[in-house]
């Protein structure tokens, strides 16, 4: 039987190869990429809830600002970030396998709306799905059935349906890990994503006054 990082790996390549277009149908932009990675969903790390653990336990609820959301998008913009890496996880009701969504998921078209506005913000958006069986909560049910047929087909199934709702994108971020120190207040966490955002627009210009 097929083991499972290989079947990841051929399952990636052959749904991936099936939802973008066709070698020569687009051009990659010679940019250097200035990125950022957003979080969707944080359902990454434990199937449980307890208390003192809440900024990793889990969440049957989406954890989304709007405000925090939309002035990031403009604090991107005018740092010079290009590119965002986001992780959807559980935070959208797939139509493949609706029952992974949390409560008050965006739908399909709501992502595909966001991806839409990014891009016309000159933000190219770039999705990310975390199979790592130590980042892989947000799978619920499907978590528990590693390197089984069932698995392998919803694994499959969610890199198709992700491709379609990100307009075949050039890149697609899989098996990732994250590695960042915890913020226990929503002001703490809201200051390090901008200050991270002001630092990539800065080595931007350093960068750029090179050439």
């Amino acid at each position: 039987m097929m083991e499972r990082r290989e079947f990841l790996a051929t399952a990636a390549t052959a749904a991936v190869g099936a939802a973008l277009p066709a070698a020569g149908a687009k051009t990659a932009s010679k940019k250097m990429i200035w990125g950022n990675l957003l979080h969707l969903s944080y359902n990454m790390w434990e199937d449980w809830s307890a208390p003192g653990h809440e900024t990793r336990y889990f969440h049957p609820e989406l954890q989304f600002d709007e405000k925090l959301w939309d002035d990031m998008l403009a604090k991107c913009v005018s740092c010079g970030v290009n590119t965002i890496v986001l992780d959807v996880g559980d935070g959208v009701k797939y139509e493949s396998h609706p029952e992974i969504a949390v409560e008050n998921a965006w739908s399909t078209a709501r992502l595909h709306s966001e991806v839409q506005r990014l891009h016309k913000l000159g933000i190219e958006c770039i999705p990310k799905l975390n199979f790592s069986t130590g980042h892989d909560a947000w799978m619920g049910k499907y978590s528990r059935m590693v390197s089984t047929d069932i698995y392998y087909g919803v694994c499959k199934d969610l890199i198709v349906e992700t491709c379609q709702i990100f307009n075949k994108p050039r890149f697609f971020h899989l098996l990732g890990f994250l590695q960042t120190p915890w913020r226990k207040t929503k002001e703490q966490f809201r200051d390090h994503h901008m200050a991270a955002i002001e630092q990539i627009g800065a080595a931007r210009k350093a960068f750029e006054s090179q050439l």
